[in-house]
């Protein structure tokens, strides 16, 4: 009697089962530091125009109504509460953008004391499930309108990069090689499949 390792190679469709996919009803081209800070720079003016008109006190959907009407009238394309679909299985849930400006400015807009990491951390998670390298947070609920820049540390492929450190394995080298191809092959069917895709 012979025991052994038998391994099971599945065909591609089997494990891309469990992939969450990411949709966005928008394409988005990600923006350099430098084209952020223009486009921001134009942003940013409106806001404060925007808080000097409405005060401090008003709610986040009108502060948001306003900085768009300001932004469209300069010229840019804004966008409001742009849909970001997250499903798995039996699972759906959307997320919602609060301005995406000239389908590349990433901007949430809060009305609160303080921008709290809370709040960072929400931008960050939609920045890296669109793969996006930045986007900000601009809260109108202070005497002065403040704000606060983003940055996603690591793009997709950065976040899915992966060394082995075999120093202490001490098992197959040829199963080792197994395990080690197929979560290249997993990272990079994921990579592919979770890239939103425009509806």
């Amino acid at each position: 009697m012979q025991i052994g390792t038998r391994f099971i190679f599945l065909p591609p469709s089997s494990y891309q089962k469990n992939i969450m996919p990411v949709q966005c009803s928008i394409a988005i081209a990600p923006l350099s530091t430098e084209e952020f800070r223009e486009l921001d720079y134009q942003v940013m003016r409106h806001a404060f125009d925007s808080q000097n008109d409405l005060g401090r006190l008003a709610d986040e959907r009108i502060y948001q109504t306003d900085l768009a009407a300001r932004l469209q009238k300069s010229g840019l394309s804004v966008l409001r509460e742009v849909k970001v679909t997250l499903s798995f299985e039996n699972f759906c849930k959307s997320l919602y953008l609060d301005l995406l400006v000239d389908s590349r400015g990433v901007y949430e807009l809060k009305v609160v004391k303080a921008i709290s990491d809370a709040h960072i951390g929400q931008l960050l998670t939609y920045l890296q499930l669109l793969d996006l390298p930045r986007g900000k947070i601009i809260n109108f609920g202070v005497s002065k309108v403040e704000s606060k820049f983003v940055n996603a540390p690591f793009l997709s492929a950065q976040r899915r990069a992966f060394n082995v450190v075999d120093s202490d394995y001490h098992g197959s080298e040829r199963f080792q090689q197994f395990i080690v191809e197929l979560l290249r092959v997993r990272i990079q069917t994921n990579s592919v499949e979770s890239r939103y895709r425009s509806i």
